[in-house]
């Protein structure tokens, strides 16, 4: 095989001259690669492990994509793959390609992935992993020479099991593979008291995360060459411990969700959780995140003297430093969110520094550079943090998570001591789902590996490929869709589009038609939904994440439907209602086709529980999917006895009385739904 940048030169002079369908479809893109034309069928395959260690995680993904594709592997092997350290030819490029690179070659015959580091190794795996194209009816490997390291060290997913849905093991597995597969290589768990701690049984909430689960997923997330890293709350967001009496003590203000800095059992309590999670993870992570985040009217309640004695930068740092000094002497460093952090100017400076900083900002910014440098002057490292969009949400904002994700990283990557990304996915409400998160998920994965700016274009032509395994669009097309319905709901103040799908259609329908062109939110739904309800082969790769893509499309649609249901009765109750006792039929007309609506409105809550149902089961375990079941149950409840008032109006006092109909405002009096028209 050739080697060297001579080689390179020439791959990549040749494929300028390409067609498009000769480039490589792979995510995250890799920074220098030629590729030409198919060179090795591929009907089976081997793996030779050539003087280095067997990397078992990088055979499981292959193994797995491959196997779906229909790719063998096993004798006689059509293509062998060689994997070994960097060659005398490519030992220049030892520094270039530091912890992580690796060179991939393809030639007649079979494949070369050449890196002096088991991470590089695998990430090459990884590359080889999405290189088949289309040969005829088979696949072939085309010829590559592909020379890749990442931008950013460090490429995480944090991911929130604390608001409600909390995946099974086997969907942490499969979020581990993935995020592993994109070249990720940290994942966080965000637990307020998810973690069942053995020295806190009250707290705990049902099928929360077992010692022995964390174990088992640290372990398991180290064979794709994945830290995982607890995110545990160590001052916020603890309501549910407060909650418990004996623990209540301990709150800022009574049964709070901020815990007292002056009371000194906090920060102990919190140190044993600390050493608790730890335990589990202990020589697989570098870090330990303790929170930090939005400790609202910390210093109003039990702590006001301390406050008032020492100020709020010290109280919080005061906090913090034992929680540091423990991270410290478990082996680990110490992340904390960057928020409090930002509204002290002078906290920077006085953190240790080991710790890093998660810089969170969720908003599309056209700069983030304003966040990124008082860290930066102070010598302190720091992830950025983007976000999903997920939270409240129907389906996660595509838009706004892929600018945020796109602008934060770019910017990340010229700071200095910026050392990586996180991005965020949140269940605030405890009804989003971690399958409407891939998309936004994988794209900030891509942003971090790839050098800025991430070309979203590029990035949206590969996805199907990359992670549903199929040569068509059809599926990047169908989140375009939901993309769109999702932008058409924008209003002013934000109203999350899970916060309009709940709320009663008849009590805000007049500004809800004021700001949003709610039939384009239903033809953008709607086409998705067509395609998805086509049929058709399910791809090789995450059919499951349909479940969740079928879903957001069929609540977008009825969403927007739900109002013009509600807009569609009044107009017809109005009619109704000034022809009653002149033309009974039209009165009748209306009044049937007044509950042939409300009959559509329960019908589709009744079909969209189902699924989300089946979504649900498909990646979380069993407990708080009632909390959700119970809102459709309730508004199908709602919906009923609107009908049932409806029927004994209509049978009641038109017929059988005065031909007389109750004001719209009477009509519903009394259920505390459907009772304010516009």
């Amino acid at each position: 095989m050739a080697s060297g940048h001579a080689a390179l030169a020439v791959l990549l002079a040749a494929a300028a001259l390409m067609p498009p369908p000769a480039q490589a479809k792979v995510l995250p893109q890799p920074r220098e690669a030629a590729v030409g034309a198919c060179v090795a069928p591929l009907h089976t395959y081997e793996v030779r492990f050539e003087g280095v260690a067997r990397e078992d995680g990088a055979l499981e993904i292959l193994g797995e994509r491959w196997h779906a594709l229909g790719i063998a592997s096993g004798a006689p092997a059509g293509v062998v793959v060689r994997v070994s350290e960097l060659g005398a030819g490519e030992r220049a490029q030892h520094a270039q390609l530091g912890e992580e690179g690796y060179v991939l070659r393809v030639e007649r015959g079979g494949a070369e992935i050449l890196a002096d580091t088991a991470a590089g190794r695998f990430y090459g795996l990884m590359t080889l992993a999405q290189l088949p194209m289309r040969d005829g009816a088979g696949w072939c490997l085309p010829q590559a020479h592909i020379v890749d390291h990442p931008a950013m060290r460090w490429r995480g997913v944090s991911d929130d099991v604390s608001r409600g849905p909390i995946p099974t093991l086997a969907f942490f597995k499969e979020r581990i593979r993935t995020i592993a597969a994109f070249k990720g290589n940290l994942y966080s768990l965000y637990f307020e008291s998810a973690f069942a701690d053995p020295h806190l049984p009250l707290p705990t909430p049902p099928d929360a995360i077992t010692p022995h689960e964390l174990r088992e997923l640290s372990e398991y997330a180290a064979r794709f060459h994945v830290a995982l890293m607890p995110e545990q709350e160590t001052l916020g967001h603890m309501h549910r411990l407060l909650s418990v009496e004996q623990y209540s003590g301990l709150a800022e203000l009574p049964h709070d969700y901020v815990l007292a800095p002056a009371v000194p059992e906090s920060g102990q309590l919190m140190r044993g959780i600390i050493a608790d999670e730890a335990a589990q993870v202990r020589g697989r992570t570098p870090f330990f995140h303790v929170g930090g985040d939005e400790p609202n009217l910390v210093g109003t309640g039990r702590s006001a003297d301390l406050l008032k004695r020492e100020g709020s930068e010290a109280m919080y740092l005061g906090y913090y430093a034992p929680l540091f000094t423990t991270v410290t002497s478990l082996g680990m460093r110490p992340v904390i969110w960057g928020d409090v952090l930002l509204a002290h100017p002078d906290a920077a400076a006085r953190l240790p520094k080991n710790v890093v900083v998660a810089n969170w900002h969720y908003a599309p910014e056209a700069s983030y550079e304003k966040y990124l440098t008082p860290f930066a002057s102070a010598g302190i490292e720091q992830f950025v943090a983007p976000g999903a969009a997920d939270w409240g949400e129907i389906y996660a904002g595509l838009s706004a998570a892929t600018e945020n994700a796109a602008s934060f990283v770019r910017d990340g990557q010229a700071t200095p001591h910026v050392i990586g990304m996180l991005e965020t996915v949140w269940h605030d409400d405890g009804e989003s789902l971690f399958a409407n998160t891939w998309y936004p998920v994988l794209f900030a994965l891509a942003a971090a590996w790839q050098p800025a700016p991430i070309d979203e274009r590029a990035f949206h032509a590969r996805f199907d490929w990359a992670f549903f395994g199929t040569d068509e669009p059809r599926w990047a097309d169908d989140l375009d869709a939901l993309r769109a319905a999702q932008d058409a709901l924008r209003t002013t103040p934000t109203d999350p589009s899970n916060y309009l799908f709940w709320s009663d259609p008849f009590r805000n329908q007049r500004r809800v038609f004021a700001q949003i062109d709610v039939a384009k939110v239903r033809v953008e739904a709607e086409r998705a939904l067509h395609d998805l309800e086509s049929g058709g082969a399910p791809p090789p790769l995450h059919a499951d994440a349909l479940l969740a893509l079928r879903l957001a499309a069929r609540r977008y649609d009825f969403l927007g439907r739900k109002y013009q249901i509600a807009r569609e009765f009044d107009a017809y109750y109005a009619d109704a209602l000034a022809h009653a006792g002149k033309d009974d039929e039209r009165v009748f007309h209306d009044l049937f086709l007044a509950r042939y609506l409300l009959w559509e409105w329960r019908d589709n809550l009744s079909v969209i529980r189902e699924e989300y149902a089946r979504a649900w089961q498909a990646e979380c375990r069993p407990a708080y999917l009632a909390n959700v079941l119970a809102r459709y149950d309730e508004w199908r409840a709602n919906v009923l006895r609107m009908e049932d008032r409806l029927q004994a109006v209509t049978r009641e006092r038109y017929y059988r009385e005065d031909h007389r109909l109750p004001t719209r405002e009477e009509l519903f009096s009394g259920l505390g739904v459907g009772s304010e028209s516009p």
